[in-house]
């Protein structure tokens, strides 16, 4: 199932997708689910915590055995989920100076040995 069908039938015990609206979910977010576009995963961990479900409930996720699969359901706070939706925007995007950038650093902090000179070329591609 898709989160659409998942959120419509798991908001009718609300009343109905649009009744969420009184649980602090956004109008906008509840007309994106209805019409089956991509949604950020902040805002299916958010809904899912109304809805009083699990993200894997809500996204449908299941196993090939047809088990649930089990998402952990991660914290964020505000300044980890702006620079997570900045990372996602930026790796999702068509500009692939850009992605090769971050993919460039990201490697570069898990190894969380920069060299100067790998700091300095850094500095001159950073925006």
């Amino acid at each position: 199932m898709s989160i659409k069908e998942n959120y419509l039938k798991l908001s009718e015990k609300f009343g109905g997708p649009y009744t969420l609206m009184k649980k602090g979910i956004k109008r906008s977010l509840i007309t994106s689910i209805m019409e089956g576009k991509d949604v950020r995963i902040s805002n299916v961990i958010q809904i899912a915590l109304a809805l009083g479900v699990s993200v894997e409930e809500l996204i449908g996720a299941e196993k090939p055995d047809g088990e649930a699969a089990k998402i952990p359901l991660v914290e964020h706070n505000n300044e980890e989920v702006k620079y997570i939706d900045k990372l996602l925007s930026v790796l999702r995007g068509h500009d692939e100076a850009k992605k090769s950038t971050v993919k460039g650093v990201l490697d570069m902090a898990k190894q969380d040995a920069w060299t100067q000179e790998q700091r300095a070329a850094y500095k001159k591609t950073a925006p």
